[in-house]
């Protein structure tokens, strides 16, 4: 059921919030929707416009490893 996915994706970003708190910021801002709480666990992630692509991280080239 695609509305199971919307829930999935906001509780995912609710869940990695307290791990990776800048990469959930960035995500939020791309979603152009405000900082997600547990509360909104309940309301699926509809009706979103998003920004321009940015990447949110940056990969890491093994050169640059010491």
């Amino acid at each position: 059921n695609i509305r199971n996915w919307f829930y999935f994706r906001t509780i995912l970003i609710i869940l990695l919030k307290p791990i990776v708190p800048k990469l959930v910021s960035k995500a939020e801002k791309f979603l152009q929707i405000a900082p997600l709480t547990w509360e909104d666990r309940k309301t699926p992630l509809l009706n979103t416009t998003i920004a321009e692509f940015t990447p949110l991280i940056q990969r890491i080239d093994i050169k640059n490893i010491q």
